[in-house]
């Protein structure tokens, strides 16, 4: 039978990392899915009375990592089992969702597997307008469908809190891009490199995730250097060049409307930036 661990990054104390650890407590598993939360000792002090160390090992760092993305490399090496996934300590998730994945899993044996969600926001509430609707059904996520979701409108990104990678290919995957020159988009390198690699799979059934948009979402962060360099990263794939034409077209588009500070005139750059807030609030529907 395969094995799956499934690491809670736990790096805050708030009303958010409770929610999940909550959540976290009364999800049911297999004795083949091992549950894991990975903090400092500091924060496990303080949220110790929420976490069944019967149920949930508890991995406690001394040192503090510099990017998310060490403290996934660090629980790739610890783990020796041949699924991981990282949880994210804000968002929310069904008592049955490591359950179903693993039964996924178990059957079709991907390279990666992800789940749509739902977005919530600080409070818990659903985002009118990015809701999707939840089907029982899987389809599959090939290298360009993989790109239209980060590129096209429309679209919406991969799921990126729920996927479940091959612990293997997540090492390779670490190994062949190890200057972490992509910051904040690193999640669309991570799929489309797993999308060539073999078969990744979604399940469409978003009742069983809600991923927290709020203040602490690299989303949220409209970093204009860290977009051109994803773009000169897209420019840079070997893919069919009509496919990467429209993909570029549309991550520039994306880029001027979201990420660019400055179109050198004071009443433009006012005018689009409240044009720019109000895209954003309507898509979220609050």
């Amino acid at each position: 039978m395969i094995k799956y661990d499934v690491f809670l990054l736990l790096s805050r104390n708030n009303n958010y990392s409770r929610q999940s650890l909550r959540c976290f407590d009364k999800c049911n598993i297999n004795k083949n899915i091992k549950l894991h939360v990975s903090t400092s000792e500091d924060i496990f002090k303080n949220l110790n009375h929420l976490i069944n160390t019967e149920k949930v090992k508890v991995i406690l760092n001394k040192k503090k990592f510099d990017t998310q993305f060490d403290h996934m490399i660090f629980l790739t090496k610890y783990s020796n089992s041949k699924y991981i996934s990282y949880i994210h300590d804000d968002d929310l998730f069904d008592k049955n969702f490591f359950l179903k994945s693993y039964s996924i899993l178990s059957k079709y044996l991907p390279i990666a597997l992800s789940n749509r969600t739902q977005f919530i926001d600080k409070f818990s509430n659903k985002y009118t307008r990015r809701i999707q609707k939840p089907k029982d059904n899987l389809i599959k996520l090939n290298q360009y469908r993989v790109l239209s979701r980060y590129f096209l409108p429309f679209e919406r990104p991969v799921d990126t809190p729920t996927i479940i990678y091959d612990r293997e290919k997540m090492i390779s995957y670490f190994r062949k891009y190890n200057s972490r020159n992509l910051p904040i988009f690193e999640d669309v390198r991570i799929a489309y490199f797993f999308s060539k690699q073999g078969k990744f799979l979604e399940y469409q059934d978003s009742s069983l995730y809600s991923w927290r948009i709020c203040e602490y979402n690299a989303s949220n962060q409209r970093k204009e250097i860290d977009r051109l360099r994803l773009i000169a990263w897209l420019k840079n794939l070997h893919i069919n060049s009509l496919s990467k034409f429209l993909f570029l077209i549309g991550a520039k588009l994306q880029y001027f409307m979201f990420y660019k500070q400055n179109f050198g005139n004071l009443r433009i750059n006012k005018f689009l930036f409240r044009l720019r807030d109000k895209i954003i609030k309507y898509r979220s529907g609050l």
